[in-house]
């Protein structure tokens, strides 16, 4: 693997210092399977510098009624589309 194409992994406490997004509201998101796609290493997580970008973009809005986008579940992460169809069932 190049150098560039090398991915970065960041902390949570990474996360919310560059995107100023809380700590708090990161594990809400993991638990909900709402957020960004993340790995767990052991008791660590990380995220994928490009897994923030990209959920990111399905925040952005043009009006207060605005839904946005929804996020695709990504192949490389089967247990996301389960917890989806899950939530839907209980809903």
């Amino acid at each position: 693997m190049h150098a560039q194409e090398k991915k970065k992994l960041l902390r949570p406490r990474m996360v919310a210092q560059l995107y100023d997004i809380p700590e708090g509201y990161q594990a809400k998101m993991r638990c909900s399977g709402e957020g960004p796609e993340y790995i767990k290493l052991g008791s660590k997580i990380y995220y994928e510098e490009s897994s923030i970008e990209r959920w990111l973009i399905t925040k952005r809005r043009t009006s207060t009624s605005d839904k946005g986008e929804a996020l695709p579940a990504s192949p490389t992460a089967p247990g996301r589309q389960a917890s989806q169809e899950a939530r839907q069932r209980i809903r």
